[in-house]
């Protein structure tokens, strides 16, 4: 369970806005479609940042908690 649930979202707040502008920034919003692909392109950034959050604040846990 995540303790300090706060923390954890705010990472992950600032994690989705940096893929998505990345992402954003690269290329752009492509146009004429499948929608399935803009599925894929919105949600992306948002399950990217949260394993990139979700492993780092237990690899934090775990590194504060041995010291």
């Amino acid at each position: 369970m995540i303790k300090n649930f706060s923390l954890f979202f705010r990472c992950y707040l600032v994690g989705t806005i940096i893929i998505f502008l990345l992402q954003i920034y690269g290329g752009a919003i492509p146009q004429n479609q499948d929608p399935y692909f803009y599925v894929g392109f919105f949600a992306t950034p948002l399950l990217l940042s949260f394993w990139i959050t979700f492993i780092s604040y237990h690899l934090l846990k775990l590194i504060h908690s041995k010291t």
